[in-house]
């Protein structure tokens, strides 16, 4: 129930969000003012104003608090509290919902931050193999329906394993963040970057034919090239797959281009393979 509702809320718009929360606090107050001061209906002033914490921000959620708070202590004049008690209850309600909603905003803020660590490569920054497996199946989704190409690119630092033995595995973190770091340099805003484990990137290129991902993976293998990581004679074997049609899955989709790095692979690496996959024919390019 509570996953419908955080969906359903998150896909309104700030004015419908906002128009929400004023017909919370309406019907709040007004159910407060015909109970009567002897039962407080104060707490349910906690739904408008979280709502507007967790979905808006810490300011709007304070400036709601006083707002509610104030209005508790208008319907309490009607019972027989003193000013004293009023004005008590009130400074109470505020600091009661101004606390609520500080929290709920740093939870939000720590949740968040949570499921970008848990999508996230922690050595490298950029998506890790479950996020990209994710989010691969969603572009794919998107490629079938409107009938456009998808270009996969797979990627292999050529020798990792010499240098993590040469040099240790400080310096091959350091080439895995270089190499990351380059791809995400070179990316375009609808591009996706991970890292499928050890030294193998995957970079996805949605609606982009051979033409366009041949003039963007040359220029990317030239940085590898001309030492823009923190070995110049590190290399890389690049296998980029474009699809014409659509594989029937994503893995089927990374182990085709997989074997297009391979191929690279065999023939001394430091190079790019292209592909085109089409469910009738596959040529490279």
């Amino acid at each position: 129930m509570g996953k419908i509702l955080n969906g359903v809320l998150s896909q309104l718009s700030p004015s419908l969000l906002a128009l929400l929360v004023l017909g919370l606090t309406v019907l709040t107050v007004l159910s407060d003012y015909f109970v009567g001061a002897e039962i407080s209906l104060g707490i349910f002033y906690l739904a408008p104003i979280s709502i507007t914490a967790w979905y808006g921000r810490l300011l709007p959620a304070f400036l709601l608090s006083v707002l509610c708070s104030t209005l508790t202590i208008l319907v309490a004049q009607q019972g027989w509290q003193t000013t004293a008690v009023m004005i008590w209850g009130g400074i109470a309600h505020v600091v009661f919902f101004c606390v609520v909603s500080s929290l709920l905003v740093r939870l939000k803020a720590v949740l968040e931050h949570e499921i970008i660590l848990g999508r996230t490569d922690h050595l490298t920054g950029v998506l890790n193999r479950r996020a990209l497996f994710e989010q691969l199946e969603l572009i794919f989704n998107l490629a079938r329906r409107q009938r456009s190409p998808i270009t996969l690119v797979y990627l292999d630092v050529d020798k990792f394993k010499q240098i993590n033995d040469s040099a240790g595995h400080k310096a091959g973190d350091a080439v895995l963040n270089a190499v990351a770091s380059c791809l995400l340099k070179h990316r375009r805003r609808t591009d996706l970057v991970g890292r499928l484990g050890g030294d193998e990137f995957a970079v996805a290129l949605p609606d982009t034919d051979h033409h366009a991902a041949r003039m963007l993976l040359d220029g990317l293998n030239k940085q590898f090239s001309t030492g823009q990581i923190p070995f110049r004679e590190i290399t890389c074997s690049i296998g980029v797959a474009t699809f014409v049609s659509m594989p029937s899955s994503v893995t089927e989709a990374i182990s085709f281009a997989d074997t297009c790095m391979y191929e690279v692979k065999q023939r001394g690496g430091d190079g790019i393979s292209f592909v085109v996959y089409n469910r009738s024919s596959t040529f490279s390019q």
